[in-house]
This record gives C-alpha cells, structure tokens and sequence, in this order.
C-alpha cells in the first residue's frame, strides 16, 4: 500500500537553521579546542601540500615532504591556501576551515532538498543526522580531500536530480561534477550520477513521464567545461611535471587502486566489505537508511515526486556500495560521499514518528540529541584522541620546534626521516634527505682517516626521527657529533636534532639539504625550494657583500636550477639559470656576483 506524502510536515525554518548552525559551531569549536592529532589518518601529507603552495608559491602541482608529487587534484589545497593568505601562513583553523565549511554545506542542502519533497522535519533530521554521525564529526576536522568529496559530489547528485525532476540544465550538473573530479578525481562524476539508474526503475508502469529530457548541447557544454577546468590543471601539471604525474595520479591513483589494494588483492576480495562499513561506521543511523530502502520497494510513496526522489536516493547509496565493493582499494572513508543521501533516507524515517511531527517537540529532541553529542565528543577528543600517541606526537612536535625557533631562529635544518608536523610548526616545507646524504653533511670537513674534525667548517643541523640508525651509519664520527635537542627529554626520543656543534645556535655559515640540493650559505637563508628553484635572502643585518651560497646537485642525474634574490624577482632579474652536471655547483653572491 502507498504512503501518505509527508512534504506537508512543517517546522520553522529560522529555529531549524539556528539549531543547525549552532550545533555545527560548537561541535567545529570541540574539535579545534581538542588536542591536535595532526600526525594521524594520514594527515602530514595534505598539509604539506598547503605548504608547498605558501611557502614555496607551488600553485599548479604540490609535493610532499619526501618528494612526491600529489596525489590528488588541488582544489583542497587551494582552497585551504586561499583561506591561509589574510593570515600569512597555515593554521589550524585555516587548514581545517573548507573540512567544516564541507560538512555544513552538505548539511543545508540536505535540508533544503530533503524539505522540499520529504518535508521540512525530514530535512531537518536528515541534516542534524549527517552532523552528529561519526563521520560528520571526523569530517569537520579532517585534513583531506573527503569533506570537500562529499560535499562537491552531493552538489552533483542534486543537479543530477534536478535535472532529472525539474529539467535544469545539465551544465550545473557538469559544473558540480569538475569540483568533484578537481577535488578528488574523475570518479565524484560516477557517483555524482548514479542515482539516475532510479530512471529505470521508476519507469515502470508511468510511460513517458518517467523519461530524463537529456538535451545534448547541455552535456556537450558541460563536458566542455568539464574538459577546460580539469583538463587546463592537468595539462598544466603536465608540463612542470611530466609522466610523473601520470604515474602517479592514473597509475598509481586511479587504475591500481581500481584493481588492486593496499596489498595487492583482488576486486573479488572483500566484497561485502564495504557494506559492513556502512553498517558499523554510520551506526545507528545505517539501519534506519536500510529500513527505508526497503519501504521504498515495498511501499513506495504516492506522491509521483517524492517517489521518484526517494527511489534516486535508494540508488545513489546502493549503486555507491556497489561500486565501492568491486574496487581493489575498499577503505571506510570511500563511503562518505553516500551519506548525504543516506542520512535523507534515515531522517525520513524518524519523520515518520507522528510524535516529532510537533515543532516544539522536534527542535527539544534534536537540541537535546545535540547536547549529547557534545557530551560525547569533549570526552572523546579531549581524553581519548587526545591521549593517543599521534596527539601527543603532534603537540611534541610542536614543543621541538618552539625550542629550535627560541634557540636559532634562522637555522638551516636538514629533515631527514622527521615527520612533516615538526616542518610544519617551523614553518617551513622541504624535501628530506636520505641518510647518506645526513652523514656527509653532518661529517663536513672531518678527517677520512681519522673521522675526526679538522677544521672550521660549516653549521649542520639534521633532524630525525630514526636517531639510533643515524648514529650507527656515523661510525667512527659518531662521537664527534651532538646531539643539540631531543623530544621527549627523558627516555627514548622520537625526534632528535644532530648537529657537527655542540649547541644549536645562530649561524653565519651553514650548510644543508633539500631535495637534490645541497646548499652552503654565508649570511644567507633559503626562502624558497620548489623543483629546480631556489629563492634565497640576506640575513639579517648583514651587508649584500657578504651574502654568498654555493647550490651543488647531489644526484647522479643533470638538473636545472633557477636561483632567486628574493621572493619578489622575476625571472628577468634571476641570478642564475645553471645546468648542473652531477656533484657539480655554482656559487652566488648576494650582491649581484655572477655565478661561478
């Protein structure tokens, strides 16, 4: 039998986007008052991408701490950046901003939609329902590319249904679909568009009108933009970048991800999986949205709109898990673009209890839902995240730097396997070195023979989180090189700073590494390292005479360097543009020399 339509139920909308909004600002406080667990869900890696773009003006494609270049399109990281400038460089609250603005975007046009074919109260429910999962509340602060997913790919999912329902234009489809492919990739297209296999469905038994007015042109356009806008980046990556940016965006990405895991399984593997994430990752509302998936197919409503709507709903989730079943890779998190139209499915649901049908009723029972969700999430980030070894990682990190910035403020640090968040609190974003690389700066002007210091030489400071493997690839030298600090004080450190002196202190003279780069400064400091550019200044009161570094490529490859006096030259005024051949240099002085 046929449901009843429930679009007449009403509620106020102001009181309802109150509560909304301040459910959403109080729980977004929680999580940025909580202990930083920046070190954890693989976190270090889109912020280091951040810092590529602030630090060294790498805007069209980052890389990472290790050298590698993105893995996903960059429409987070610009968008994160872009919140970054009035500040000057990356917060917490600017890295984590677009996450939050994500979360609450999708909770409003979960409202708006669900509200306007299910009813206001299912709107409302279906939206406080997306917050106060556990994947909304790890999604308002979460420093990747899943909030934006989710909430460019429910843009499209709501075009596709207009167009569908309402005859929009298909290009605002389109337009939805490359912020989805800008944020994480071609699939949010997939998605975005699956729950228009309902047409199938729903066109049995209503001939004609349940028939999707295509208009080619429409798609044509879209496709062109979708072509213009994400086809113009990657062409542009392209070309700073080369096949390495084919290996990894399609090959490592998209196509090996596709068709095998993290250890190399089969499609075929796991596939219930990803259903068992839905259940357990969006419980308790998961069974809700089963509950209403089955009365769409067996009691559909009587309404021609709103079932059309809650079949497309159906679809989208199903064809979602479906999808995500038969993939190689099978991750939790893949799940999240679902849950928009799951959490419309759950809210319908609960709508349908006649005794929240009441305003006043309503809004107590989701203020008082609220409420314990913030009595939830304060223990649980403050107590449980917050004492896990990635948070208290994350704040010692933070801790080392401070002490570096107090002791020397302008120190060369050569980062070799250290966690990016010690780079980030120094703010500073660098390739790392490799060990060897770390023993031969650290051994600078030691005797061969002897492996003991023969002279003056340069200040070298190596940051490491493996110090013990450090000191055995020393040898002999170990004993002649300090170690200036450590986190934590006592015990077994996690991070130690080495140096060839015996205190971490301001330097004239310093040498260090940074990717292929190998850089001996007098008065001199790195600003910027990009691939093959690097931006330089003077120290501070110190005179352009006697400014000079000395760049060496420490590869066995030849590479280009572009060198720079300071962030605002352009390439007319560069100082140099060098090929260099393996372990060979220039050296430039601050006051204009010519390179030799």
């Amino acid at each position: 039998m046929n449901q009843p339509s429930m679009a007449t139920l009403t509620l106020p909308r102001r009181h309802a986007v109150a509560l909304l909004l301040a459910a959403w600002a109080l729980l977004f406080a929680v999580r940025l008052a909580a202990p930083w667990n920046l070190m954890d869900q693989d976190q270090e890696r889109p912020t280091a991408y951040i810092m590529d773009v602030l630090v060294n003006g790498e805007w069209i494609v980052q890389r990472d701490q290790t050298g590698a270049v993105t893995s996903k399109p960059p429409l987070y990281t610009w968008i994160s950046a872009l919140c970054s400038l009035p500040a000057g460089r990356l917060t917490r609250f600017t890295l984590y901003l677009p996450c939050a603005l994500s979360v609450l975007g999708c909770m409003l046009l979960i409202m708006r939609v669900g509200g306007r074919y299910f009813g206001s109260v299912c709107g409302f429910f279906g939206a406080m329902i997306f917050l106060l999962s556990l994947p909304g509340l790890k999604m308002l602060a979460l420093a990747r590319t899943d909030p934006l997913f989710v909430f460019t790919v429910f843009l499209a999912v709501v075009a596709a249904w207009r167009c569908w329902n309402d005859g929009a234009s298909w290009v605002w489809f389109w337009l939805a679909a490359t912020a989805a492919t800008m944020t994480k990739g071609p699939l949010g297209i997939v998605l975005g568009a699956s729950g228009l296999l309902a047409t199938v469905w729903d066109r049995r038994g209503r001939g004609d009108e349940a028939s999707v007015c295509w208009r080619p042109w429409q798609h044509a356009a879209g496709i062109a933009l979708l072509l213009t806008i994400a086809g113009g980046w990657f062409a542009l990556a392209y070309w700073r970048l080369g096949s390495a940016l084919v290996d990894k965006m399609i090959g490592d990405e998209l196509v090996r991800q596709a068709v095998a895991g993290d250890r190399g399984e089969s499609p075929l593997e796991g596939i219930p999986l990803p259903f068992a994430y839905f259940l357990s990752r969006f419980v308790p509302w998961s069974f809700l949205a089963c509950l209403a998936a089955w009365r769409v197919w067996r009691q559909p409503s009587a309404d021609p709109a709103e079932r059309r709507f809650e079949r497309f709903l159906v679809c989208q989730v199903a064809a979602g898990i479906l999808l995500f079943s038969f993939a190689g890779h099978k991750r939790p998190d893949h799940l999240f673009p679902l849950l928009p139209a799951a959490a419309l499915l759950a809210g319908r649901e609960l709508a349908r209890l006649r005794w929240l049908a009441a305003p006043g009723r309503c809004l107590a029972v989701a203020g008082a839902a609220v409420a314990m969700a913030l009595a939830f999430a304060t223990p649980y980030y403050f107590l449980g995240v917050g004492r896990t070894k990635y948070a208290i990682r994350t704040a010692g990190m933070a801790v080392l730097a401070g002490e570096i910035r107090r002791a020397a403020p302008d120190a060369e640090i050569t980062f070799f396997n250290s966690p990016y968040a010690l780079q980030y609190f120094l703010g500073t974003m660098r390739q790392r070195a490799t060990k060897d690389q770390a023993v031969r700066l650290l051994t600078t002007g030691f005797d061969p023979v002897t492996s003991r210091p023969t002279g003056d030489s340069p200040h070298v400071y190596v940051a490491t989180r493996d110090p013990e493997s450090l000191r055995e690839a020393l040898g002999n030298a170990a004993p002649h090189i300090y170690s200036v600090l450590r986190w934590p004080a006592d015990g077994p450190a996690f991070a130690e700073v080495f140096s060839n002196k015996p205190r971490l202190e301001p330097a004239a003279h310093s040498e260090m590494m940074t990717g292929p780069w190998r850089i001996a400064m007098r008065k001199t400091h790195l600003v910027q390292s990009g691939p093959g550019r690097l931006v330089f200044r003077l120290a501070d009161g110190a005179s352009p005479r006697d400014g000079r570094y000395t760049v060496t490529n420490d590869t066995t490859a030849t590479l280009t360097v572009r060198l720079h006096p300071d962030l605002d030259a352009t390439p007319e005024n560069q100082w140099a543009v060098a090929e260099l051949p393996p372990n060979a240099s220039v050296t430039v002085g601050q006051g204009g020399d010519e390179p030799r």
